[in-house]
């Protein structure tokens, strides 16, 4: 793959920097540059959300596709939480945007692509600095129409150790998710906040407690309204594509 970084026009990164104040918070005045890009150009916005909590969001990523397979999962950009006392300009603060950079050139040097539930070593900086040996992908949920043949996906990264990656692995993250966030909340997503490893057996007994619907993280009048359309195509004898199923997720803003 070519090396040159594909960019968004002035206008599209301004566009795109609106959306990310407007559904993740307000600008801190802080932007990180990068210097010298590959694959894409990635900058760096430093917000405060609503939860006062400090996010980094790249905007840039998206300029170019992933190798994904639906051309609807193909453009992301990846969201870093931290605690609302951090200091983003501090060089912890360098090291978390160091590394969204280069998880942004990851996928087109790999010719891969980043996805909900996938997970990717941190980098030796990153582990010496905050303790954590990798990263699960989470769906923010928000979700940016550049064009309309384009939609570009926020992906949340949240610190693992390299115990909890390997029993997601073997396992799936539902009931890690689930004894996680009943732990320690929102902190859980914060890269400066060291904590204790979520263990194969509260993960597993917090597994067991779930329904179908939250292990997938579904709402059921959602489900009930995608098994209509399922059923509808079925019943008219049309046979649908992933690209088919794909648009109606996307339509219809999948939780």
């Amino acid at each position: 793959m070519n090396k040159l970084p594909l960019m968004y026009s002035v206008e599209e990164m301004e566009d795109l920097q609106a959306f990310i104040e407007e559904h993740f918070g307000e600008s801190q005045d802080l932007l990180l540059h990068e210097i010298q890009s590959e694959y894409v150009h990635t900058d760096t916005a430093v917000v405060r959300t609503p939860a006062d909590e400090t996010a980094f969001v790249t905007f840039g990523i998206s300029a170019r596709p992933m190798t994904a397979p639906l051309q609807t999962l193909s453009r992301c950009e990846l969201v870093a939480y931290a605690s609302p006392s951090f200091n983003a300009k501090s060089n912890d603060g360098r090291v978390i945007g160091g590394e969204l950079t280069r998880l942004g050139r990851f996928p087109f040097a790999n010719d891969t692509w980043f996805g909900e539930g996938h997970t990717i070593d941190a980098s030796d900086l990153f582990r010496d600095t905050f303790g954590y040996d990798a990263f699960l992908f989470l769906n923010t949920h928000e979700s940016y129409i550049a064009d309309v043949n384009s939609c570009v996906r926020f992906l949340a990264l949240l610190p693992i150790y390299a115990e909890e990656r390997q029993y997601i692995m073997e396992n799936g993250s539902s009931g890690f998710l689930a004894a996680l966030l009943a732990r320690d909340g929102d902190s859980a997503m914060h890269a400066d906040v060291r904590r204790d490893p979520v263990s194969a057996e509260e993960a597993e007994e917090a597994e067991v407690t779930l329904t179908p619907q939250e292990l997938c993280g579904i709402d059921d009048a959602w489900l009930g309204d995608f098994l209509a359309f399922l059923k509808e195509a079925e019943e008219e004898g049309f046979s649908l594509t992933e690209d088919d199923i794909a648009r109606w997720i996307e339509e219809h803003e999948a939780p």
